[in-house]
């Protein structure tokens, strides 16, 4: 996190707001509506705590609920645009070399594939097909480039 002006309250309560079994990959100063806070990327979810005076403002994005990240940017600062379903939600004010590396793990993280179970593949290895074609839909919603794409299923035919 480049810039912490704004965000010193908020770092400091971290631990109230990110559970024990969570572990945090990367913090960014925003604003959220008219609030100035952190986004925090867990390893489960999307934060955006603001920890006022008088007031609080607490936003939870499941990873497993995002399906599409993007960001532009201006000349110093950008804003992270999370969909989850029909909703749209928009940090901005975001350094801008924050910007970058923080879309850059929020996709990583949305874009993990489910694990794979070592149980016995189905027949005709229609489990490894489903899995392709879910990455497929991934690369096809903007989650995954197609660089990684191909890198997760090096993986899975890897496995098999």
């Amino acid at each position: 996190m480049g810039w912490t002006l704004g965000g010193r309250r908020e770092i400091r309560l971290l631990h109230e707001y990110v559970g024990a079994d969570e572990t945090v990959s990367y913090i960014a100063q925003g604003a959220f509506g008219e609030h100035q806070g952190v986004a925090v990327l867990t390893d489960q979810r999307l934060l955006f705590i603001f920890n006022g005076w008088v007031n609080k403002q607490i936003e939870d994005f499941p990873l497993n609920r995002i399906t599409a990240v993007n960001s532009n940017s201006g000349l110093a600062t950008g804003t992270l645009i999370v969909h989850t379903g029909g909703a749209i939600a928009e940090i901005s004010s975001i350094i801008k070399s924050d910007l970058k590396y923080f879309v850059a793990a929020l996709r990583r993280h949305v874009a993990e594939p489910p694990t794979i179970s070592r149980a016995a593949p189905q027949e005709g290895g229609t489990e490894l097909i489903d899995q392709i074609r879910k990455l497929g839909e991934l690369r096809d919603m903007g989650i995954l480039t197609d660089d990684e794409f191909e890198a997760k299923k090096a993986d899975l035919l890897k496995r098999v």
